[in-house]
């Protein structure tokens, strides 16, 4: 009998490990970086590093966001992001840092921000 309550306490154990570890891989895109040019009330992305999603890749480039999978979206397909309110203090037609807090891929496809930072393209890009 006691050999079962070890041998149940054990499994256990390892289920619990098991779970940390599967939710702490899923982060959401969190801590990923993107640049983007801020244009008036709209976000448009210029430039950007591959943003890995959980399901596929999915890459920025200027005024154009591709999914690398099934399709592509064309260079009309809107991307709002939901910024903080840093971002109200950089001006029109600058690029920003963003880190990503979520990625929702709804039309128009939606980009959640933790944290916004006016950079040079030249340098940074």
């Amino acid at each position: 009998m006691k050999k079962w309550i070890i041998f149940s306490l054990i499994i256990f154990l390892i289920a619990c490990v098991a779970l940390v570890i599967y939710v702490a891989k899923d982060n959401n895109n969190e801590g990923e970086y993107g640049y983007l040019i801020k244009n008036g009330n709209e976000i448009i992305f210029v430039e950007s590093k591959e943003i890995k999603d959980k399901s596929q890749r999915i890459a920025f480039c200027e005024g154009v966001l591709k999914k690398r999978n099934d399709r592509d979206f064309d260079s009309n397909t809107k991307v709002i992001s939901k910024m903080p309110s840093s971002a109200n203090k950089i001006p029109n037609n600058t690029y920003v840092k963003i880190i990503i807090s979520k990625v929702m891929e709804t039309a128009p496809v939606q980009i959640n921000a933790t944290s916004v930072e006016q950079v040079n393209k030249t340098n940074n890009l």
